[in-house]
């Protein structure tokens, strides 16, 4: 950690971003050496957090599409990250302009980024447009922001997971709601009536809207899986041309909205996998599942001229259960970046 004296490096110009933990500035580095972000790690901010993030993010430097550190200051109580200044292309632009060959390079930077993350046995947790700056005319982008970012135990699936999993069959997760018919896609209709059963304990972290299906239901034995369901939302927001996706304020409505799509039997067998309980009487929800490819129909009001190769991906990256997600390995050979 660089202890000289931030001032006489760097001279802040405006604020451009603000999180619950930080704050990000541009500045332009002395003797005109280009622009800069700054990321100052608020004071409140726990020890422990500031440490395991800047430890990720060392541990990540040099891979493709991962936001580089160009030094660290201590300033006073505060921690100032320095970054190379990205021009990005702003999503909701993304969201009207893009075409099909613009998406699949969009996903493919952004896919390469998780892949190298993965390979850490990291998850990033936080997966969204805001926290991947990509460039529309030049095609590159880079993953930021890894304050929620954890190293995780390469025990997935083996004896010690399952039988981690057997002991928490006691807990269940029941979301008792009534409402009236409303269409796929719609805000999430209902309410809850009853559910007096003791609140579980595991990581939701991550923003509304981009949470995997596991971390809604508060599965504590998370896996790299919950950023590809995030990139998944991303990609089914591009291709609908509708952002943010998900639109519920709280995590038993957006698994409602979730519901809409995929129908009350499979989100009975994504709970049951979860050792969950799914109960729900809302109409929008008492249907098959409904295919992507005519939510996809449904959002741009007219049959879409998108290869077949992109519904077969994103089915893939949003499957219900976890343990069939797509890696990020395998969805950059998928045949629809080779198209």
């Amino acid at each position: 950690m660089n202890n000289n004296n931030f001032q006489q490096n760097f001279r802040i110009v405006h604020k451009i971003g603000e999180g619950a933990f930080s704050t990000v500035y541009l500045a332009e580095r002395e003797e005109g050496r280009g622009k800069v972000a700054i990321k100052k790690i608020t004071r409140t901010t726990a020890s422990g957090r500031i440490a395991n993030e800047l430890k990720i993010l060392m541990s990540l430097q040099g891979m493709k599409n991962i936001i580089e550190i160009i030094d660290i200051y201590r300033e006073g109580k505060e921690i100032c990250i320095a970054f190379p200044y990205i021009e990005m292309t702003d999503f909701k632009e993304m969201i009207i302009k893009s075409t099909i060959s613009d998406i699949k390079y969009y996903m493919f930077e952004l896919l390469t980024a998780i892949q190298g993350v993965h390979s850490q046995n990291i998850i990033h947790r936080d997966i969204k447009p805001s926290n991947f700056l990509y460039n529309l005319e030049t095609k590159t982008g880079c993953l930021i922001d890894f304050g929620l970012s954890q190293r995780i135990e390469k025990k997935e699936g083996g004896e010690d997971a399952k039988e981690e999993s057997a002991k928490r069959r006691m807990f269940f997760f029941s979301s008792h709601i009534c409402g009236q018919n409303k269409p796929v896609m719609s805000k999430a209709p209902g309410y809850i009536v009853r559910d007096t059963r003791p609140v579980m304990t595991a990581s939701r972290s991550g923003t509304r809207g981009f949470k995997a299906p596991e971390v809604l239901f508060r599965v504590e034995s998370q896996s790299t899986a919950i950023d590809i369901w995030s990139a998944g939302v991303i990609l089914l927001s591009l291709l609908c041309r509708k952002y943010p996706f998900f639109t519920s304020k709280d995590d038993i409505n957006t698994l409602v909205e979730i519901g809409s799509i995929f129908g009350d039997e499979e989100m009975r067998k994504a709970a049951k996998f979860y050792k969950r309980v799914w109960k729900s009487n809302i109409e929008a929800c008492m249907h098959p599942a409904v295919s992507f490819q005519k939510i996809v129909e449904i959002a741009n009001k007219k049959d879409v001229q998108f290869p077949s190769s992109v519904f077969d991906l994103l089915e893939k990256m949003l499957k219900l259960n976890s343990s069939e997600r797509i890696t990020a390995d395998e969805a950059l050979r998928h045949k629809f970046f080779s198209d």
